[in-house]
């Protein structure tokens, strides 16, 4: 399940490239990490359940995880949704229809119970919204 939250925190980001970045990537980076108190940010996790357990991933760690295994989607997937929150949703839809295809365990990933693309856009109103 994809779930939103919305909080208010410090958020961090590449200078260079504009991307997000988590607190360990921002130390790592140094003066090119750009911090910003008090901003009003969507924190976006995937998450799931087994048995009684409940697994949170945020989602910029696995854009990070899909980009080291497959270079240059996780960064495309970001720019996607910056594009699609400053009013381009047409690049996001892509992105996501092009990665669901050529990689189709993500479906596994995001809604054990589908095996096709269709089927987990009829069990998910974010993706429905987008027009998947």
């Amino acid at each position: 399940m994809l779930k939103v939250e919305r909080r208010k925190t410090l958020v961090h980001h590449d200078e260079v490239t504009g991307l997000p970045l988590d607190d360990i990537d921002c130390r790592r980076l140094g003066t090119r990490c750009i911090s910003i108190s008090s901003v009003n940010a969507a924190y976006s996790f995937v998450e799931g359940v087994i048995e009684d357990n409940i697994l949170r991933a945020n989602i910029v760690r696995v854009l990070k995880l899909i980009e080291e295994a497959h270079p240059g989607m996780g960064v495309a997937l970001i720019v996607s949704v910056r594009d699609a929150l400053w009013g381009s949703i047409d690049k996001l839809r892509e992105t996501l229809i092009n990665l669901l295809e050529r990689y189709g365990w993500l479906i596994a990933l995001l809604d054990p119970t589908v095996k096709q693309l269709k089927d987990l856009v009829k069990r998910s109103p974010i993706l429905a919204q987008i027009g998947l």
